[in-house]
Parts: C-alpha cells; structure tokens; sequence
C-alpha cells in the first residue's frame, strides 16, 4: 500500500508541476487585471479537474490500485463503482502481470488502470 501511495503522489507531483509551468508561462504575458479574471475562472472552473480529483480521491485510487495489484481484479472494479467512479467498466481480458514486466512497472500500470477505473461517469443526456 505505501508503494502504490509512494506512486501516487510522485503521479499527483508531476502533473501538478506541469499544469504549474504552464500557468506560469501564459500568465506572464497578461496584465494584472487579466491575472485576476484568470484567478477567478480557475477557481470557479477547474475545482473539478482531473488533478483536484485524484487529490481529493487519492486514497481511493491507491486502494484500487493495490487491489489492482494484488489480483483482485472484480473487489476493485467493485469499490471503484462504489466511490464515484465509473470510467472504467470492465478490465481486458488479459489484464495482469505480463511475464518480462518487472515489478515497478506492474505497479505503474495498476496505477494507471485505477485512475482509469476512478473517472467519474460520462453522464448521458437523453434527446426526445
């Protein structure tokens, strides 16, 4: 469990520093009045993003990921669904350890399928 929270937050650190960057680099060119109408739509806007998700549903993205790992491939499927994911639906029918993959990049890769599996659901609108 620590390694996949370990795996996480360098997740979680990466993605933050690149969406950081980038703010910083546009934000330059803009006066300050322009930086606040900015401030504002980021608050109002991205309180919701992917990046606010996984901080606020971190424990939960570890938890499935180590079942991920483990091999309990439908309690993670299951407790996923059952925290406000739904992005997922079911896993290939190959998914597990490869045979040359190392166990680093096992972890990574449960990692990466538990975000995927964490992702709210794309919510329908019906057409009459």
């Amino acid at each position: 469990m620590s390694n996949m929270e370990s795996l996480a937050l360098d997740h979680f650190r990466q993605s933050r520093n690149s969406q950081i960057k980038k703010a910083e680099e546009y934000e330059a060119g803009l006066n300050e009045n322009e930086r606040k109408i900015i401030d504002n739509y980021n608050t109002a806007v991205f309180g919701g993003s992917p990046v606010d998700d996984m901080a606020a549903k971190t424990n939960e993205v570890v938890a499935v990921a180590t079942a991920l790992y483990f091999g309990y491939i439908d309690q993670a499927i299951k407790f996923a669904t059952d925290h406000g994911g739904g992005g997922g639906g079911n896993l290939p029918a190959d998914w597990g350890k490869k045979d040359d993959e190392d166990d680093w990049a096992w972890r990574k890769r449960s990692f990466g399928m538990a975000l995927h599996l964490m992702k709210p659901s794309k919510k329908r609108n019906l057409k009459r």
